[in-house]
């Protein structure tokens, strides 16, 4: 589903804090470590147990929002564009969940919700914190220039296959752009998240439509009416 895409980059849109001495950059571990250093650092991002996030959606089709609550304990996502109406809801803990496309109300298998937990985990900075445990690896590939900017190219591999390629800025490590399952998208306004001292792009771009974030927060309580599947009327 094309919105799944849009929401895995809504959760990494992670950036840098400018006039950090970050360590000189030999291998790919170096630009990881530094951009985790940028984002606010590894105990700050240990320290975010789910994030909220409210933004507005935009395509030549037409406008929309969007909502999401992550956590590893539940995921719920609310989508409303004029092509389509889409609500997701997920208990990870108990393997339950549903989906709503349109008036069309569906049960998920357990299968589809382990994957959408380990999407989840991975998008939640999975990918770089821990990355050893996870047979994560990177692989540092020539520099690239990217709307004019000189940026360090990763790729994150898992079993040896590429699962996520970075671009991070070299100055200050902003991660730019990333391409994943064929689709490349990009971020950009940095801003800080509250008080929490971790930096979010607010702002991302894809072929299929632009999504500005309105609001973020972290550590807020889940409201578990919204795990109950709605019921739809039989015409």
């Amino acid at each position: 589903m094309r919105i799944r895409s849009i929401f895995a980059a809504l959760i990494v849109m992670v950036c840098s804090v400018l006039g950090q001495e970050f360590k000189e950059v030999k291998t790919a571990q170096d630009v990881v470590d530094n951009y985790m250093l940028s984002i606010g650092g590894e105990s700050a991002i240990r320290n975010v147990e789910s994030v909220f996030m409210k933004g507005t959606i935009e395509s030549p089709q037409g406008d929309g929002t969007i909502e999401v609550y992550l956590s590893k304990l539940y995921l719920f996502m609310d989508v409303v564009t004029p092509q389509f109406q889409l609500k997701q809801a997920l208990d990870f803990k108990s393997k339950k969940g549903w989906v709503k496309l349109g008036d069309k109300v569906t049960d998920m298998k357990e299968e589809e919700i382990v994957k959408n937990l380990e999407r989840s985990e991975s998008s939640m900075w999975g990918n770089f914190l821990d990355a050893g445990k996870k047979g994560i690896t990177y692989e540092l590939l020539q520099n690239e220039n990217y709307n004019d900017i000189e940026v360090y190219v990763v790729d994150i591999k898992k079993d040896g296959n590429t699962i996520t390629t970075s671009y991070f800025n070299t100055k200050n490590f902003n991660k730019l752009k990333e391409m994943k399952d064929g689709t490349t998208t990009e971020y950009s306004d940095f801003r800080k998240v509250g008080s929490s001292g971790v930096y979010m792009a607010h702002k991302l771009i894809t072929a299929l439509s632009d999504v500005t974030t309105t609001e973020i927060e972290f550590n807020t309580k889940f409201d578990k009416k919204l795990l109950k599947k709605p019921i739809v009327e039989v015409k």
